[in-house]
């Protein structure tokens, strides 16, 4: 009875509140508001607010709750690897705190946790323990679903990253039963605007090539000539990711708030960007990670570390 303790906090708690990480990604946002609507359904009596205070237009919404309501409620956490990247940093006040993730442990901040690294998304984990038996008698309701299926397909790039396998097809499978309609889901959270289209078209004039990894730098002049800001540049990672020829790719950004560079990092399977990361007040999984705070040097300096990487697993595959 692996997954009892949860169940037993939650039917325990009156007041429950969610947490997930700071700039939001579809398994984030979508885990956090997916269990939400699994706990309404199931519990109605209770009161649960997910919060935060960034959302984007796919996840529209978050809770508010004062002090005193965080103070007295439980605590759950989704796909978050470290207390500094909470988006509330009030859940630390919360009588307990319950942490599930699919990040590598890097800390203990929680009262329980559950975490399993090899999974391609905190979505599809979430929707295997809440469909197991130590939740028997409870339901998945459609909202619920389709919440956790969309962090499934966020996170996995529509079932494309080397993390995918048999399980995650199942227990996606079994969220598309719930009732949700998984063709008009995708193309809610992939296909784009025309505009989004075109400001895609412009990052890609800014790339560089070489030996396998696609580095994007924009600069201070860039961002204006774009018209976005950090935050949206990173998410035009995925932009680079179906290009066969490409090893690591990479966006970094400049962040007019900071002054410093932001930016994520992508790579295909064997290419290990995490331990890079880590080196640049970042971190995440080996084959999708984030970065911030980068000066100029740093900047180039976090390229000559993707291109050894490159040339690293090269020569040991040779």
């Amino acid at each position: 009875m692996k997954y009892l303790p949860i169940r037993q906090a939650i039917e325990e708690a009156d007041k429950i509140t969610l947490f997930r990480h700071t700039h939001p990604d579809g398994d984030a946002a979508g885990s956090q508001l997916g269990l939400k609507e699994w706990i309404l359904c199931n519990y109605p009596q209770k009161d649960v607010r997910a919060l935060g205070f960034e959302h984007f237009s796919t996840y529209p919404y978050t809770d508010e709750a004062d002090d005193e309501f965080v103070a007295s409620s439980l605590a759950i956490i989704t796909d978050t690897s470290n207390s500094a990247r909470v988006d509330d940093r009030r859940f630390r006040t919360a009588k307990r705190v319950i942490r599930i993730d699919h990040h590598p442990i890097v800390e203990k901040f929680e009262e329980l946790l559950y975490c399993e690294p090899q999974r391609g998304s905190v979505c599809e984990y979430i929707a295997e323990i809440l469909m197991g038996e130590d939740f028997k008698g409870t339901v998945m309701p459609r909202k619920a679903a389709e919440y956790l299926y969309s962090g499934i397909l966020t996170d996995t790039l529509n079932f494309r990253t080397s993390d995918c396998d048999a399980s995650t097809l199942k227990n996606a499978a079994k969220l598309v039963d719930c009732g949700l309609d998984m063709n008009e889901l995708s193309v809610r959270m992939f296909d784009v605007s025309q505009q989004e289209f075109a400001l895609r078209t412009k990052i890609r004039n800014y790339f560089d090539y070489q030996d396998g990894l696609c580095f994007v730098k924009l600069n201070k002049e860039a961002i204006g000539e774009i018209g976005i800001d950090s935050d949206t540049a990173k998410i035009m990672i995925d932009e680079f990711g179906k290009v066969i020829d490409y090893k690591i790719w990479a966006v970094l950004a400049y962040n007019s708030k900071t002054e410093l560079y932001d930016g994520s990092l992508r790579s295909k399977n064997g290419y290990i960007v995490n331990e890079i990361a880590s080196r640049y007040n970042g971190g995440g999984h080996d084959c999708a990670a984030g970065i911030k705070g980068l000066t100029e040097e740093d900047v180039e300096n976090c390229r000559k570390d993707l291109l050894a990487e490159i040339v690293e697993k090269d020569k040991k595959s040779a």
